[in-house]
């Protein structure tokens, strides 16, 4: 067992943890990175478990579901990175307007056919049965395939989406082109860190090369966790911008981006709920006028602020409306508690929103 492999899953566990406990409600990315690096942990975790002399300390179960877990966690990387990416610079618009678990598809049929099988095999005494042979084929394939062809194609998709970005990000302003820089760091040295981890994953019978590349490896993992602890520093100061060589236009993006955060995080914490919310008692809250408010409401998500401000408060309301708990409220109670001062006006913005009244709604979800 080698013990830079050993360094490798507290590293990637130490990280893991530090990332998921950071303090930035509006930046989703220390998330999946926090991911990424519970996924490597585990991967290195897995080799230290079935390398040799080792299995002897867990029993065959144990072994065999984190073999073939390894898979799963496997092809997991590629789409985590690249959240990592685009929620560490939204502006470039990474994320294209579909739900986060669409790419994640391949993961999860993957789990699935491992898990069905694994439970098959394992509690199936007959070996010599057409069904055992075919599920330990099935088995064998699905892994085989995702590692010589899933892997490296997940790879290459997401880099390429990435790689557009930055093609068109290097034509705009300064401040995108500090992102752009960003996001091309990160790609690079992660295409390398993946040819490594593929290489390591394939095997090699000479212990020199496998030592170099766990040492590569190592030190890749360290480099991009000290970069993102020190994230706005490293931004600032190593790729070639600071604050104040931004011109007037890069610095009006900059309050730009930091209201749209402010207005993410507004509507995540369902403050929109307020009976008493104005246009600018709204701005207020964020700390900036009315004025620039409502320009972004314009610029960046396409709306007014009252129709911004109930499609959310139509979302909560339908949420409630096909909650198993529903029948505690009335339809009245439910359009005071998501911020309507008066039925009309819930029952009007309602129906204006999903064609609906709230109670046709209701008996169409409890049908």
């Amino acid at each position: 067992m080698s013990f830079v492999l050993i360094c490798l899953t507290i590293i990637s566990f130490f990280f893991g943890c530090i990332f998921i406990i950071k303090k930035n409600e509006n930046d989703k990315s220390y998330k999946y990175l926090s991911l990424l690096y519970f996924l490597v942990a585990f991967l290195v975790l897995t080799m230290v478990v079935v390398s040799k002399g080792e299995t002897e300390f867990f029993s065959d179960f144990f072994v065999n579901l984190n073999s073939l877990l390894f898979y799963v966690f496997l092809i997991a990387i590629p789409p985590t990175f690249y959240f990592y990416c685009a929620y560490s610079s939204p502006h470039l618009e990474l994320l294209k307007r579909k739900r986060i678990a669409n790419h994640y598809y391949i993961v999860f049929t993957l789990l699935l056919i491992n898990i069905l099988c694994f439970l098959y095999l394992s509690f199936n005494e007959e070996n010599d049965s057409l069904i055992y042979s075919v599920s330990v084929d099935v088995m064998n394939f699905a892994n085989g395939f995702t590692l010589l062809f899933i892997f490296p194609l997940l790879n290459i998709y997401y880099c390429f989406n990435a790689l557009k970005k930055i093609r068109i990000g290097k034509k705009q302003n300064k401040f995108k082109q500090l992102f752009t820089n960003w996001i091309f760091l990160n790609n690079t040295s992660y295409v390398l860190f993946i040819i490594l981890v593929y290489i390591l994953v394939i095997g090699q019978d000479n212990q020199v090369i496998n030592i170099l590349i766990q040492s590569s490896i190592l030190i890749y993992l360290c480099f991009l966790g000290l970069i993102n602890l020190y994230r706005k520093k490293f931004i600032s100061s190593f790729m070639g911008m600071s604050n104040t060589h931004l011109s007037s236009d890069d610095k009006e993006n900059e309050k730009i981006i930091c209201i749209r955060h402010k207005i993410e995080k507004f509507i995540q914490n369902e403050d929109f709920t307020n009976n008493d919310l104005t246009i600018n008692t709204f701005s207020k809250s964020i700390g900036y006028n009315s004025k620039i408010v409502s320009k972004v409401l314009k610029t960046e998500f396409n709306s007014s602020f009252p129709h911004f401000i109930n499609f959310y408060r139509i979302q909560k309301a339908k949420a409630i409306l096909s909650s198993e708990d529903q029948k505690k409220y009335t339809v009245d109670s439910i359009g005071q508690s998501v911020g309507f001062n008066s039925k009309s006006s819930f029952y009007t913005t309602f129906k204006k929103h999903t064609g609906q009244t709230p109670k046709e709604f209701r008996e169409i979800e409890f049908r």
